[in-house]
């Protein structure tokens, strides 16, 4: 069962995400300094995708019980 948009804990989808992760990566780690191709450039992708499944999940909770 999905929650209704008004009653997410947390709406954002993983373009969202990704444009938060490239934000605060200096904070996490500025000698990190990812290229507009490669491995590298691909972790922040994956990771917002992943996020955003964690997210999909923890919205579904409220309906669980």
């Amino acid at each position: 069962m999905n929650a209704p948009p008004d009653l997410e804990l947390d709406p954002r989808d993983a373009a969202a995400l990704e444009t938060i992760l490239r934000a605060r990566r200096p904070g996490y780690v500025p000698e990190w300094l990812p290229s507009a191709a490669g491995p590298d450039a691909a972790m922040v992708p994956i990771v917002a995708r992943y996020v955003r499944t964690i997210l999909r999940r923890m919205n579904q909770a409220p309906f669980k019980n």
